[in-house]
């Protein structure tokens, strides 16, 4: 699978002092911003070894996009990383966070602390799915998204094969989960992630951040707070 991979100083001696990070963005990402300076300031700030896929179709990386196909090849992805590495913490962005509370119930406390930023969690209805994707198609002609009517119903019908609050039940209770929450969000609105809270095993620590859906208001504050949820001591 195309990623990028960024790698802290200290590796230079073969010394890993953190868990590998992998970073899952959302849904399109047209913006590079979206896909590469969060997860290359954490490298360099935290000292961590961060990979970032890249999901086929949308602007970085060859080939049409598919949810089942994307789902597939970042728990391919990540499990290569858990079988190399034995534990890793994930960061999951709206669609990726949703792909991140699926690895995180798959495999445990292999997962040993997973952040979600404004997950997706409401998977809508056909019609809405598919006038929110042809707006997005039309918009950015980069992006290949094959039929839109297939996206469409197959996105809905992910979310409801395996709800967000089912995946959240299966989180281990090792696992140290953080939800930072856009607070105005409109895409993935707070009331959604605030009933998602009941369904860890172990409470996650929920806070709010003054910033769009994107995280790119205020971009340099969105990324001291990925950092300090990963690196705080629990």
């Amino acid at each position: 699978m195309t990623h990028l991979e960024f790698k802290p100083s200290n590796l230079v001696s073969g010394l890993i002092t953190k868990p590998v990070t992998v970073f899952l963005h959302g849904f399109p990402a047209v913006r590079s911003i979206q896909n590469r300076d969060i997860a290359k300031q954490t490298s360099e700030v935290s000292g961590r070894h961060v990979f970032l896929p890249l999901y086929r179709g949308l602007g970085f990386s060859e080939g049409e996009f598919s949810f089942r196909e994307c789902r597939a090849e970042v728990e391919a992805f990540v499990g290569d990383l858990i079988a190399r590495y034995g534990t890793i913490d994930l960061v999951g962005h709206s669609w990726g966070g949703y792909l991140s509370l699926g690895l995180s119930a798959k495999h445990g406390a292999k997962v040993r602390r997973l952040v979600l930023m404004s997950p997706l969690l409401n998977f809508f209805n056909v019609d809405i799915a598919d006038e929110s994707f042809k707006g997005t198609a039309k918009d950015n002609p980069q992006l290949n998204l094959g039929r839109i009517e297939d996206r469409s119903r197959e996105f809905v019908e992910v979310g409801e094969e395996t709800p967000a609050a089912l995946l959240a039940a299966r989180v281990d209770a090792k696992t140290e989960v953080f939800i930072l929450q856009s607070a105005t969000d409109q895409v993935t609105p707070p009331t959604y992630a605030e009933a998602l809270l009941s369904h860890f095993q172990r409470p996650p620590t929920y806070e709010t951040i003054d910033t769009d859906h994107s995280f790119l208001v205020d971009r340099p504050a969105a990324t001291a707070r990925v950092i300090d949820a990963l690196d705080r001591r629990a």
